[in-house]
């Protein structure tokens, strides 16, 4: 059973903790966040891998922590970065004109990974 730090079924010095607890952990998490951001590198994922990906979503075998990783973590192939920045903008559960895009962006991933091979 979950039990919330901050609820209306917690005692009053159990909800004043969970505020207290809160009030700490937020800055602290925003400054580590600060910290760590200018470290962080975008990760090398290949063409398949994007549209591997992409069509995971598409048919509904991926999770929303792939999704969250996928449009999460920057990708340092530009054209790929494109894919991935556009993803970013649609939300889940997936609508149908959020659907209509993902297949513009696999069709485009397609081209890409067509477009390697011949090179």
């Amino acid at each position: 059973m979950a039990r919330t730090l901050i609820s209306p079924d917690n005692s009053l010095l159990r909800n004043v903790a969970g505020c207290a607890f809160a009030i700490i952990l937020i800055p602290v998490a925003i400054v580590a966040k600060l910290v760590i951001t200018p470290f962080e590198k975008p990760i090398e994922r290949s063409p398949d891998d994007v549209l591997a990906l992409l069509r995971r979503f598409q048919d509904g075998t991926a999770d929303d922590y792939d999704w969250d990783d996928f449009i999460g973590i920057p990708i340092s192939d530009v054209e790929l970065e494109a894919l991935r920045a556009e993803a970013a903008l649609l939300n889940l559960p997936f609508r149908s004109e959020d659907l209509d895009r993902l297949h513009s962006m696999i069709a485009r991933a397609e081209a890409i990974v067509e477009k390697r091979r011949a090179t």
